[in-house]
């Protein structure tokens, strides 16, 4: 049967024989208020229902992330309307974080996953997973992922003395410039992550040609094609 396993996988997994299947990774969570969900969806083009419409949400999604070789697949997920960003580490020197909405949906901020497929058709063939591959065989994604937050963690300026789950975070706009977020925006560094957040560049985070995809992404495909506004300062990036 299929067990929900959350990130308490990677140790029952790595005692398991398992194929290698398609892969992805995440920039978790893209955070902006749910103001400017609702200013860049239809509500405010009928006025008059203003107050009576649900909450906006919004999906996105394209297989023409290019990567600066080859194109990939980049789409939103879980987006949350009216929620938070929570810890889901279970390793104190990795960071992990999900998104959730509370019940009535009225936190001023929304969220949502940004994901990046690693792999068209195996994880064999990806030349981001390659190395992790030959050192780690069928578990290369799994290796990739502790990998990454590991990395995610001594950027949020965690280490193996201090703990924390301290996240690094950045401007979207700042991610796509490929410069860290500093006090010079008019737009603070506001979250809802409760155990703290630090600005890093979250650009240098993964290997560049993901990085590269979401970027393209972002620009090319969400923001001038499906959803005008999309790209801006309020949105943040959690690492």
């Amino acid at each position: 049967g299929d067990y929900g396993t959350g990130e308490a996988m990677i140790d029952l997994l790595g005692k398991q024989n398992v194929d290698p299947k398609e892969a992805s990774d995440t920039i978790r969570e893209l955070q902006r208020t749910r103001t400017t969900v609702t200013a860049t969806r239809p509500a405010p083009l009928y006025p008059q229902h203003v107050g009576r419409l649900p909450v906006a949400s919004y999906r996105l999604a394209t297989d023409k992330a290019f990567d600066g070789s080859m194109n990939r697949g980049a789409y939103s997920f879980c987006m949350c309307p009216g929620g938070q960003i929570v810890p889901a580490s279970t390793n104190p020197n990795e960071i992990c974080v999900n998104g959730m909405s509370f019940s009535r949906r009225d936190s001023q901020f929304a969220n949502s996953a940004l994901v990046v497929t690693l792999s068209q058709n195996n994880i064999e063939t990806d030349p981001v997973l390659q190395p992790y591959h030959e050192q780690h065989g069928v578990l290369a994604g799994l290796e990739f992922q502790k990998d990454m937050e590991r990395r995610a963690s001594i950027m949020g300026g965690n280490s193996d003395t201090n703990g924390g789950f301290t996240v690094p975070v950045q401007r979207l706009t700042d991610f796509c410039n490929e410069k860290s977020s500093g006090g010079g925006s008019s737009t603070p560094l506001s979250s809802s992550y409760r155990l703290g957040v630090k600005s890093a560049p979250c650009h240098e985070l993964y290997p560049p040609a993901l990085t590269t995809a979401l970027r393209n992404a972002v620009v090319t495909h969400f923001n001038e094609h499906q959803m005008p506004g999309f790209l801006c300062d309020e949105g943040l990036l959690h690492g």
